[in-house]
Protein backbone atom coordinates (compact mmCIF):
# COMPACT_ATOMS: atom_id res chain seq x y z
CA UNK A 1 0.00 0.00 0.00
CA UNK A 2 3.05 2.42 0.51
CA UNK A 3 4.43 2.11 -3.28
CA UNK A 4 3.08 5.01 -5.43
CA UNK A 5 -0.44 3.91 -7.04
CA UNK A 6 1.31 3.58 -10.21
CA UNK A 7 3.48 1.02 -9.44
CA UNK A 8 1.57 -1.46 -7.42
CA UNK A 9 1.06 -3.46 -10.54
CA UNK A 10 5.07 -3.38 -11.09
CA UNK A 11 5.37 -4.40 -7.53
CA UNK A 12 2.27 -7.22 -7.40
CA UNK A 13 3.63 -8.89 -10.41
CA UNK A 14 7.12 -9.33 -9.17
CA UNK A 15 5.86 -10.80 -6.19
CA UNK A 16 2.86 -12.89 -8.02
CA UNK A 17 5.85 -14.40 -10.80
CA UNK A 18 9.16 -13.95 -9.46
CA UNK A 19 10.23 -12.49 -12.07
CA UNK A 20 13.71 -10.25 -11.92
CA UNK A 21 13.47 -5.92 -12.47
CA UNK A 22 15.08 -6.53 -15.59
CA UNK A 23 12.62 -9.21 -16.94
CA UNK A 24 9.67 -6.67 -16.07
CA UNK A 25 10.95 -3.78 -17.01
CA UNK A 26 11.52 -4.75 -20.11
CA UNK A 27 8.76 -6.77 -21.01
CA UNK A 28 6.62 -5.79 -23.99
CA UNK A 29 2.55 -5.53 -24.15
CA UNK A 30 2.29 -8.27 -26.87
CA UNK A 31 4.27 -10.76 -24.40
CA UNK A 32 1.02 -10.68 -22.26
CA UNK A 33 -1.35 -13.43 -22.75
CA UNK A 34 -3.99 -12.26 -19.84
CA UNK A 35 -6.71 -14.56 -21.12
CA UNK A 36 -4.33 -17.28 -21.09
CA UNK A 37 -2.79 -15.75 -17.56
CA UNK A 38 0.56 -15.84 -18.89
CA UNK A 39 3.44 -13.58 -19.72
CA UNK A 40 6.84 -14.70 -21.83
CA UNK A 41 9.98 -13.34 -21.43
CA UNK A 42 12.08 -13.07 -24.44
CA UNK A 43 14.32 -9.81 -23.28
CA UNK A 44 15.13 -7.69 -20.27
CA UNK A 45 16.24 -4.54 -19.95
CA UNK A 46 19.28 -3.61 -18.79
CA UNK A 47 21.26 -0.13 -18.00
CA UNK A 48 24.93 -0.23 -19.43
CA UNK A 49 26.87 2.28 -18.43
CA UNK A 50 24.08 4.99 -18.63
CA UNK A 51 22.24 3.47 -21.52
CA UNK A 52 19.01 1.76 -21.45
CA UNK A 53 19.29 -1.20 -24.06
CA UNK A 54 17.02 -4.24 -24.52
CA UNK A 55 19.22 -7.26 -23.62
CA UNK A 56 18.94 -11.19 -23.57
CA UNK A 57 17.55 -13.03 -20.50
CA UNK A 58 19.74 -13.90 -17.49
CA UNK A 59 20.62 -17.13 -19.09
CA UNK A 60 18.93 -18.87 -22.87
CA UNK A 61 16.91 -21.23 -20.48
CA UNK A 62 15.32 -17.46 -19.36
CA UNK A 63 13.28 -17.29 -22.40
CA UNK A 64 10.61 -18.70 -21.40
CA UNK A 65 6.56 -18.12 -20.46
CA UNK A 66 5.54 -18.06 -16.64
CA UNK A 67 1.89 -18.76 -15.25
CA UNK A 68 0.00 -16.03 -13.48
CA UNK A 69 -2.27 -15.58 -10.68
CA UNK A 70 -5.78 -13.51 -11.05
CA UNK A 71 -4.82 -10.73 -8.56
CA UNK A 72 -1.88 -9.96 -11.01
CA UNK A 73 -4.03 -10.76 -14.09
CA UNK A 74 -6.53 -8.29 -12.84
CA UNK A 75 -3.83 -5.72 -12.17
CA UNK A 76 -2.23 -6.43 -15.78
CA UNK A 77 -5.28 -5.48 -17.18
CA UNK A 78 -5.87 -2.00 -15.43
CA UNK A 79 -1.97 -1.39 -15.91
CA UNK A 80 -2.74 -1.60 -19.55
CA UNK A 81 -5.94 -0.23 -19.81
CA UNK A 82 -3.85 2.90 -18.48
CA UNK A 83 -0.90 2.88 -20.99
CA UNK A 84 -0.53 2.71 -24.73
CA UNK A 85 3.25 2.49 -24.95
CA UNK A 86 5.44 -0.96 -26.13
CA UNK A 87 6.50 -1.74 -22.38
CA UNK A 88 4.28 -2.33 -19.94
CA UNK A 89 5.67 -1.36 -16.83
CA UNK A 90 6.84 2.60 -17.10
CA UNK A 91 7.79 6.52 -15.82
CA UNK A 92 4.74 8.46 -15.95
CA UNK A 93 5.71 9.94 -18.71
CA UNK A 94 6.18 6.47 -20.93
CA UNK A 95 9.81 6.06 -20.41
CA UNK A 96 11.78 2.99 -20.27
CA UNK A 97 12.41 2.56 -16.10
CA UNK A 98 15.89 2.95 -14.77
CA UNK A 99 16.30 1.04 -11.75
CA UNK A 100 18.46 3.26 -9.93
CA UNK A 101 15.86 6.30 -10.13
CA UNK A 102 13.08 4.04 -9.62
CA UNK A 103 14.41 2.47 -6.46
CA UNK A 104 15.86 5.84 -4.83
CA UNK A 105 12.40 8.02 -6.00
CA UNK A 106 9.32 4.77 -5.33
CA UNK A 107 11.15 2.02 -3.69
CA UNK A 108 13.11 3.69 -0.62
CA UNK A 109 10.02 5.96 0.04
CA UNK A 110 7.54 3.09 0.56
CA UNK A 111 9.95 0.97 2.42
CA UNK A 112 10.40 3.86 4.86
CA UNK A 113 6.74 4.41 4.91
CA UNK A 114 6.02 0.64 5.98
CA UNK A 115 8.45 0.61 8.33
CA UNK A 116 10.14 -2.77 7.35
CA UNK A 117 13.48 -3.38 8.91
CA UNK A 118 15.84 -4.30 7.26
CA UNK A 119 14.72 -2.59 4.09
CA UNK A 120 14.18 -4.79 1.34
CA UNK A 121 15.55 -4.89 -1.76
CA UNK A 122 13.37 -5.28 -5.53
CA UNK A 123 14.98 -8.09 -5.89
CA UNK A 124 13.78 -9.27 -2.21
CA UNK A 125 10.08 -10.09 -4.29
CA UNK A 126 11.49 -13.04 -5.77
CA UNK A 127 12.08 -14.31 -2.43
CA UNK A 128 8.80 -12.83 -0.97
CA UNK A 129 7.34 -15.46 -4.11
CA UNK A 130 9.22 -18.63 -3.01
CA UNK A 131 8.13 -18.17 0.32
CA UNK A 132 4.57 -17.92 -0.16
CA UNK A 133 4.97 -20.94 -2.88
CA UNK A 134 7.20 -23.29 0.18
CA UNK A 135 4.52 -22.05 2.73
CA UNK A 136 1.53 -23.51 0.64
CA UNK A 137 3.15 -26.28 0.41
CA UNK A 138 4.80 -26.47 -3.45
CA UNK A 139 7.17 -29.02 -4.39
CA UNK A 140 10.32 -27.59 -4.56
CA UNK A 141 10.59 -29.06 -8.17
CA UNK A 142 8.34 -27.35 -9.26
CA UNK A 143 9.41 -24.03 -7.76
CA UNK A 144 13.07 -24.58 -9.38
CA UNK A 145 10.91 -24.79 -12.47
CA UNK A 146 9.33 -21.96 -11.72
CA UNK A 147 12.16 -19.94 -10.98
CA UNK A 148 14.07 -21.20 -13.90
CA UNK A 149 17.50 -22.39 -11.74
CA UNK A 150 19.69 -24.70 -13.73
CA UNK A 151 19.06 -27.15 -10.43
CA UNK A 152 17.16 -27.80 -7.66
CA UNK A 153 20.28 -27.27 -5.76
CA UNK A 154 20.47 -24.20 -6.60
CA UNK A 155 16.82 -23.68 -5.31
CA UNK A 156 17.61 -25.69 -1.84
CA UNK A 157 20.96 -23.69 -1.46
CA UNK A 158 19.11 -20.30 -1.45
CA UNK A 159 15.55 -21.18 -0.12
CA UNK A 160 15.87 -24.57 2.21
CA UNK A 161 15.90 -22.62 5.22
CA UNK A 162 12.51 -21.84 4.28
CA UNK A 163 11.51 -25.83 4.08
CA UNK A 164 10.87 -25.42 8.36
CA UNK A 165 7.38 -24.18 7.62
CA UNK A 166 7.13 -28.00 5.12
CA UNK A 167 8.16 -29.50 7.81
CA UNK A 168 5.73 -28.72 10.24
CA UNK A 169 3.27 -29.60 8.12
CA UNK A 170 4.88 -33.21 6.68
CA UNK A 171 4.96 -33.58 10.56
CA UNK A 172 1.25 -32.98 11.00
CA UNK A 173 0.70 -35.67 7.66
CA UNK A 174 2.81 -37.99 9.56
CA UNK A 175 0.66 -37.59 12.99
CA UNK A 176 -2.35 -38.37 11.36
CA UNK A 177 -1.04 -41.08 8.91
CA UNK A 178 0.57 -43.51 11.57
CA UNK A 179 -2.24 -42.80 14.12
CA UNK A 180 -4.53 -44.15 11.79
CA UNK A 181 -2.41 -46.88 10.82
CA UNK A 182 -2.57 -48.35 14.23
Amino acid sequence: DAVDPFYRCLVLTAAGTGRRWGELTGLRRDRLDLPGRRLHIDQTLVDVNGQLTVGQPKTRGSRRSVSLPQPVVQALWSQLAGSRGELVFTSPDGQALRRSNWYSRTWIPAVCASGLVPPPRFHDLRHTHVALLIAAGVPVKAIQERLWHASIIMTMDRYGHLLEVVDEQLLAALDVGLTAGR
